[in-house]
């Protein structure tokens, strides 16, 4: 399940979303939890916030370079469905200006957020 909201949007609603019943049965996240992965990409002046409840995200990065960009997409996959485009370039993780970051600083702060996902069955 993928939904797309600005980073704003995303924090703001959580504290009171993390509570919900429902919200947790559809996610899997329960309250307490830390939110969601969110990651803010770029493409031709235009910015996105993309929010993912699930892993895997379905998108591959370059390797080993900033500024880190979208390179693929898998088919039929939750980013290809949110639509994120190859070329988008990583803006923000979880709300936090990365467009300067080191390549490695922004693959720890991806992972970390990737590590809180659910993984469905």
């Amino acid at each position: 399940r993928l939904i797309v909201l600005s980073a704003d949007e995303v924090f703001a609603k959580w504290a009171a979303m993390e509570q919900s019943e429902a919200f947790a049965e559809a996610t899997g996240v329960i309250s307490g939890a830390r939110p969601p992965l969110t990651i803010g990409l770029a493409l031709d002046g235009t910015r996105n916030t993309f929010t993912f409840y699930e892993s895997p995200l379905g998108l591959t990065f370059n390797i080993g370079a900033a500024p880190v960009v979208v390179v693929e997409l898998v088919p039929g996959g939750q980013a290809m469905r949110a639509g994120i485009k190859v070329g988008m370039v990583v803006t923000t993780v979880n709300g936090e200006d990365v467009s300067s970051a080191s390549y490695d600083e922004i693959f720890r702060k991806l992972g970390e957020g990737i590590q809180n996902l659910r993984v469905p069955t």
